[in-house]
């Protein structure tokens, strides 16, 4: 409505309205209408009038005067003040606030900001201040601010121990506290000085830091400018918080005692130590007693110290606690006095029996012992003599206390003028005996040969063999019995006895010390008291006989040695013997080539055709049997082979001929003890034990109908008639032979035996010896045992046999014929051969192992076409392999399974492998891999050539099976990486994706990691996790972080690759949203800068011509 009235006032009366509405605006206020510009009301303060409308000054700017024409009017609120819509005036900002140019309101000043004294911006708190409502303050004493921006009076907190921080402080350890004459504690304002007797202590962190605290100089020293120092050796403290320049603080360590180290706080610290120190006042090392010295100490630990000498151990024991302590508190020393000695500090009397005469002795024998035969009962005597011993049972030895009652059984005295002075004991020697210390000679006929006898019962009876003619003898063995026809048998001779006819001294070393008699057993006679044996061919059956010829001749068919019994002692002997006639003292070998008994056996074992005589029988149980086990009809051919006899068990004996075990009777183990012939059993003693008369003799007593055996006593009388049983023992036995026979052809004799050529072998001569007979059995033939010629037996077609053979033999089951021999008929076969390795045998055929198989030793059990086995998996068996690894199968580009003859290639895109529970073992020994035995086809992510599997290369990536290039499926793709080292083959072009918009991968291949994108670029290609390369940004626009961002309205950028816009558009010109250049305002319109479009002019018409156009005043409506 008011544009309507202007309007309507214009055309009511032009000329005025032009001068009136200048500054002015309509109004309908009628107090106007009657002046001259009626209608019209200058523009108030605070607002600009154009057109005739009134407006209100624009925020940030005030209006001062009235009729303001233009939006700025009067001026851009200056900066420190701020101006609303319609100000008039400028409103200075208030505290905590800033205000800068053209404001509209003041801004609130942040936390840890201040505003300048005129308050136009905003600044960041400082180091060492806080800011709060826009004030800054320094930081209080004692706290630091080490950071930009604080807000809290506290800081960044209290200032650290051993530093101190006046106001405005930026570190903790501001400044240094100093010496220890000051502390500072936690958030010290200024240093405090140490109190006297106070010591600084706690000293901060940090090389320059001081002491935080202070503490009570300790006893054991002094104080002085914070520093505690302490007494020194010998000297102590005992008050704490002592302040002192000196050790004049400290007093000498108390007489008895030591103060070895610094500090001590008492007087009496540690005892003076060992008993040979002493420790004068303020010692602080004890000092040496010297030798036969003793120390003096304190005696009074408490209250007045009194010293006093002490002497012995008592000097160190105190009482304590309960209990006693040994400890040393001398303080001096003092020379030992006489009758007394010193060591290590210590005064022990001269003991009992000694004695010393001399001042200041070390030496525990003091001057030397009382003298011998006498004693001396006190201690402290300074003179050798004391009192006489007294009777015989005392002695005195030289250094005597007291008279010493002597042994009274065993021992007698001696020494000293007479028995009141004896001064030793002796024990009683051999040959005597002692009692009440006196000594005694052992009697004729007895001896004492030992230290000690106290009674004439322990003197000791002669030993037998000798006697003893005189008093006091020292052994039982004085004078030898004498001849051998005499004998001293009892103890205590004093003379000896003579050997009776029929008897012969026994016992001693020799024939001078008989100790006894014995009747001549049977088989001996005595003569002269000495024992002789029958001689040999002889024999004697009864005791105590004195006749050389004994009682007869031995029996032919047997021989008798020097003492025998019986005239059938000894049987002739073995089949080498005869014996013919009676007497013989040795049997007789028989001719060569002759024999007396026929062996059952070819070899020399002693089996016979006889039956076992007495005392021997054969184990049957050992028979063997030599029959063919797979006869032919051309077979014929078994024998057997005979155990020999063997001696009877131990314990038993045999009487009889025979082969049977049970012929082997046992001995009665109370009377008697077998014979190493196990023919009889020897007599110890009769049943009940009877002693027998001298005409008697125990004889061994065999009844054939009972079965039985007993020792019996017999007169000499019967006994040829007892012995008349033994002739029939060995009749009929190769052991009583009495002639000889010529071997015959087919046998050889040797030792009397006469036996068969054995098996394989022939004798064709009468009397041969020898055991090979005549020699092997011909090629082709065989020869059984007794053979007469060397073509005994032809072989038989099925069979084969070698030079020597005693059977036809069967082929061997994997054996084969080896071709016949030269001189052989062509139907008989003379060996055969076991199957060699690599082959098999059937029918005694020889056939090779097929390829792929294998055997692997000579054996007789080679009979099966498959031979052993197949070949190993890694390994080539051609024809006639030998083992399961005959050849290796060769390289990883071929491979071998099991039964292998020729390897198999292996093709591209697959590798070669090693199977089976140990694939990892062989393959561990097989490292260039000549024994493969599997192939697999190439997995994804490598590439297989000539049986070797390859990772792809890196960078490089397979995605299918059976890859045969290094090239594999190709390269990393663009906008993807592979990190490096790779954890593993590629399956995939892109193993990582290249990441956010601020990085690139270009498309090289080979990319390890993203590359940053370059400021003033932006990331190109690929999505916006795949970028592939980078662009610089161009003009008009920035980058950032890979991002290119139009340059904002009002602002352009000239150049391209930049970070930001900073160029702010000029007044004048116009710059949109991502200008390169600014754009000059068209004519009729204005920009004051910072702007995206030029404000058009209010009424421009198009045609005025306008100069300048950074101002509204540029318009043409101003300018005309």
């Amino acid at each position: 409505m008011m544009r309507s009235l202007a309007a309507l006032t214009v055309l009511l009366g032009g000329a005025r309205a032009d001068t009136c509405a200048e500054g002015s605006y309509a109004t309908t206020n009628e107090s106007a209408w009657g002046s001259a510009c009626a209608g019209w009301a200058p523009c108030p303060v605070g607002h600009y009038c154009v057109d005739g409308a009134r407006h209100a000054c624009p925020a940030g700017t005030y209006g001062s005067s009235e009729k303001e024409t233009s939006s700025k009017c009067t001026a851009t609120c200056k900066a420190g003040a701020y101006c609303p819509a319609g100000s008039s005036t400028e409103t200075p900002c208030p505290a905590g606030t800033f205000c800068p140019r053209g404001a509209e309101a003041p801004t609130l000043v942040q936390m840890g900001f201040y505003a300048d004294d005129r308050r136009t911006q905003e600044h960041r708190c400082p180091r060492g201040s806080y800011c709060i409502q826009g004030i800054r303050k320094e930081c209080e004493p004692g706290t630091y601010g080490s950071q930009t921006g604080l807000s809290s009076s506290t800081c960044s907190g209290n200032c650290s121990k051993g530093y101190y921080c006046p106001a405005g402080s930026t570190s903790a350890q501001e400044k240094t506290c100093g010496g220890p004459s000051y502390i500072c504690p936690e958030g010290s304002v200024s240093p405090t000085p140490v109190r006297s007797g106070h010591v600084a202590v706690n000293r901060g962190e940090g090389a320059r830091a001081g002491f935080s605290k202070e503490i009570l100089g300790v006893e054991g020293g002094w104080a002085d400018k914070g520093v505690q120092y302490y007494c020194p050796p010998g000297k102590f403290g005992n008050t704490s918080g002592v302040q002192a320049l000196n050790e004049s603080a400290c007093f000498d360590c108390y007489p008895g005692y030591r103060c070895p180290h610094e500090g001590h706080t008492t007087n009496t610290q540690k005892s003076c130590g060992a008993s040979d120190l002493f420790c004068p006042a303020g010692t602080a090392t004890p000092k040496r007693i010297r030798r036969g010295y003793y120390g003096v100490f304190t005696k009074n630990l408490m209250g007045t110290e009194t010293y006093v000498p002490r002497i012995g151990l008592e000097a160190h024991t105190v009482s304590g606690r309960g209990s006693s302590q040994t400890r040393n508190y001398s303080y001096d020393e003092r020379p030992c006095p006489p009758g007394t000695y010193c060591r290590e500090g210590l005064v022990y009397d001269c003991p009992a029996g000694r004695f010393g005469k001399k001042e200041a002795s070390d030496d525990a024998e003091c001057d030397g012992p009382c003298a011998a035969g006498r004693y001396c009962p006190d201690q402290r005597r300074t003179q050798p003599y004391g009192f006489e011993c007294g009777d015989v049972t005392k002695i005195c030895p030289l250094g005597s206390s007291q008279p010493q009652l002597a042994r009274a059984e065993g021992w007698y005295t001696v020494g000293g003028v007479d028995d009141a002075t004896r001064t030793h004991e002796i024990r009683c020697e051999p040959g005597g005996w002692c009692s009440n210390s006196r000594r005694f000679l052992c009697t004729r006929g007895s001896y004492g040969d030992e230290y000690g006898f106290s009674s004439p019962s322990q003197c000791k009876n002669s030993t037998p063999g000798y006697y003893i003619p005189s008093d006091g003898a020292v052994r039982g063995d004085a004078v030898p019995c004498g001849a051998h026809t005499l004998y001293c048998p009892d103890y205590g001779m004093n003379k000896p006895l003579p050997v009776q006819p029929g008897y012969y001294s026994v016992g001693g070393d020799d024939g001078t010390k008989r100790t006894g008699v014995r009747i001549a057993p049977p088989g001996t006679y005595a003569e002269d008291a000495r024992l002789f044996a029958c001689p040999a061919g002889r024999y004697g059956a009864r005791k105590g006989s004195i006749d050389p010829q004994c009682d007869g001749y031995c029996k032919a068919g047997y021989y008798c040695d020097a003492g025998s019994t019986r005239p059938t002692m000894r049987a002739c002997g073995g089949p080498e013997y005869i014996c013919p006639r009676r007497g013989l003292m040795n049997p007789m070998r028989i001719s060569e080539g002759y024999y007396t008994t026929i062996a059952l056996n070819p070899s020399d074992d002693g089996a016979f055709s006889d039956p076992c005589p007495p005392g021997r029988w054969r184990n049957a149980t050992e028979t063997k049997d030599y029959t063919l086990k797979t006869p032919s009809k051309h077979d014929g051919v078994s024998r057997a082979s005979y155990p020999e006899c063997q001696l009877c068990p131990s314990g038993t004996f045999k009487q009889v001929n025979g082969d049977s075990l049970s012929l082997c009777r046992p001995c009665d183990n109370m009377t008697m003890a077998d014979e190493d012939d196990r023919v009889a059993c020897t007599c110890l003693r009769e049943p009940g034990g009877r002693t027998l008369e001298d005409d008697e003799v125990l004889v061994f007593n065999y009844t054939r109908s009972s079965n039985k055996a007993v020792c019996s006593a017999v007169n000499h009388s019967r006994v040829d008639e007892v012995l008349a049983k033994f002739a029939k023992l060995f009749n009929g036995t190769q052991f009583t032979k009495r002639s000889q026979t010529a071997c015959e052809p087919g046998y050889w004799c040797r030792g009397g035996v006469r036996r068969p050529c054995a098996p394989g072998r022939y004798g064709d001569s009468r009397r041969e010896t020898r055991s090979e007979c005549a020699g092997e059995c011909s090629p082709g033939f065989y020869c059984p045992e007794a053979s007469i010629s060397s073509t005994q037996v032809r072989c038989g077609p099925d069979r084969y046999c070698p030079a020597g053979s005693a059977v036809p033999r069967p082929f061997g089951r994997g054996s084969y014929a080896v071709e016949v021999e030269h001189g052989v008929p062509a139907d008989v076969y003379t060996r055969q051969a076991p199957c060699p390795a690599g082959s098999y045998c059937v029918d005694a055929v020889r056939y090779p192992c097929a390829a792929g198989r294998y055997g692997s030793q000579t054996h007789a059990n080679y009979t099966n076409p498959d031979c052993e086995g197949p070949c190993e998996r890694g390994y080539l068996c051609p024809l006639e392999s030998t083992s399961p690894r005959q050849k290796p199968c060769g390289h990883p580009a071929v491979v071998c399974p099991t039964g292998s003859y020729e390897p198999i290639e292996v093709p591209d895109g697959y590798y070669s492998i090693h199977t089976g529970a140990d694939a990892d073992e062989r393959a561990y020994h097989d490292p260039h891999g000549a024994h493969m035995d599997a192939f697999l086809p190439c997995e994804p992510g490598y590439y297989c050539q000539k049986g070797i599997k390859y990772a792809c290369p890196p960078f490089r990536y397979g995605w299918r099976y059976m890859q045969t290039s290094a090239e594999c499926d190709g390269a990393v793709a663009p906008g993807c990486y592979a990190p490096q080292p790779q954890g593993g083959p590629l399956l995939s072009d892109c193993p990582e994706q290249c990441g956010g918009i601020d990085v690139y991968c270009p498309p090289t291949g080979r990319e390890k990691r993203p590359t940053l994108v370059s400021p003033g670029y932006y990331a190109v290609g690929g999505t916006n996790t795949t970028r592939t390369g980078q662009e610089p940004c161009p003009p008009g626009t920035s980058c950032a972080n890979g991002v290119i961002t139009d340059c904002p309205a009002g602002r352009y950028q000239p150049l391209s690759g930049q970070v930001r816009c900073d160029n702010a558009c000029p007044p004048g010109a116009y710059c949109p949203e991502g200008s390169a250049e600014p754009a000059p305002c068209p004519v009729g319109t204005f920009s004051l800068g910072l702007v995206e479009a030029c404000t058009a002019c209010p009424y421009f018409d198009g045609q005025t011509e306008q100069t300048c156009f950074d101002d509204r005043y540029c318009c043409p409506e101003f300018t005309t």
